[in-house]
C-alpha cells in the first residue's frame, strides 16, 4: 500500500508581540526560520517542504533550500490570534489538490531551534506505525511542576477559584499523579483525511512524542532566545 505523502509546513509570520522579528533572529549566523528549514531538508521521510508566511523577507529565507516551496499566507491567517488550524486552512485553500491526497503534515515551529531532523524522523516513523491522527512533541515535567499543573486553578466568572482538572485534583496525593506530558512547542504531526478541520487535533487518536526538556526551548521572549543561543553555541 502506498504511503501518505509527508509535507512539512514551517509557519513563520511577520508579527511577534513577545519578541520583535522573532523568526528572523539569528543563532550562529542562521535565522530561526533557516534552522527549521535545514532540519526539514535533512529529514529522510519528508517529501515536500513549504514555508508559510505573510512576510516577503521571511519567504526569502527559502532561497538557499531549492526543495522548499512558498505559501504566501493571507492577512486573516497571520493575525495574533490565528493558530495552526487557521494556517492550515489557508494553506489548503491555496493547495486544494494536496488535501485530496490525504497527506501527513509535519508542522515545524521555528521558535524551537533545538529540534533536530532525527526527532522529526523518529516521530514520523512512530506516527506511521501507530496509525494515529495526531502527534504532539512533549516532555515529562519534573515532579514539582507535574503537581502544580495537575492542581491548577482558574478564576470563575463569579471570582471563585475552580480546579482545572476536576473537583478532587486539588487534594490528590502527588504520588497518584502520573503520566502528565507538557507540549514543548517543537512540532505537531497531523494526518489529513475527511472532515480534518471538524476534528482538528484529534486527541482520541493521538500520541505524545517525548523529548528531553533541554531538547526543545519554545522561544517566546528574549530570555528564551538567550538560553537557546547558549545551548546551540555550546553543543551544536
Amino acid at each position: 500500500m502506498k504511503k501518505n505523502n509527508v509535507i512539512a509546513i514551517i509557519p513563520a509570520r511577520k508579527g511577534s508581540k513577545g519578541l520583535k522579528n522573532k523568526n528572523l533572529l539569528k543563532i550562529k549566523k542562521k535565522s530561526l526560520v533557516e534552522i527549521a528549514l535545514r532540519n526539514a531538508n535533512l529529514s529522510k521521510f519528508i517529501d515536500e517542504i513549504y514555508i508559510s508566511s505573510d512576510s516577503d523577507e521571511i519567504l526569502k529565507e527559502a532561497k538557499n533550500f531549492p526543495k522548499t516551496k512558498i505559501h504566501k499566507r493571507s492577512k486573516k491567517a497571520a493575525t495574533d490570534t490565528a493558530g495552526s488550524k487557521e494556517v492550515l486552512k489557508d494553506f489548503f485553500n491555496k493547495n486544494r489538490s494536496l488535501m485530496l491526497k490525504n497527506p501527513i503534515i509535519v508542522y515545524i515551529q521555528p521558535s524551537s531551534p533545538l529540534n533536530k531532523a532525527s526527532h522529526l524522523d523518529r516521530a514520523i516513523k512512530i506516527f506511521r506505525n501507530l496509525k494515529k491522527d495526531t502527534l504532539i512533541s512533549c516532555y515529562k515535567p519534573y515532579d514539582g511542576l507535574k503537581e502544580k499543573v495537575y492542581k491548577s486553578l482558574f478564576l470563575s466568572k463569579k471570582k471563585n477559584l475552580q480546579p482545572l482538572f476536576g473537583k478532587n485534583s486539588i487534594v490528590t496525593n502527588r504520588q497518584k499523579i502520573k503520566n502528565i506530558l507538557l507540549p514543548n512547542g517543537a512540532f505537531f504531526i497531523f494526518k489529513v483525511k475527511k472532515n480534518f478541520f471538524n476534528n482538528f487535533v484529534n486527541l482520541s487518536k493521538s500520541y505524545g512524542y517525548i523529548m528531553k526538556k533541554n531538547e526543545a526551548i519554545d522561544i517566546n521572549n528574549y530570555r528564551d532566545f538567550l538560553e537557546a543561543k547558549k545551548i546551540l553555541n555550546k553543543y551544536y
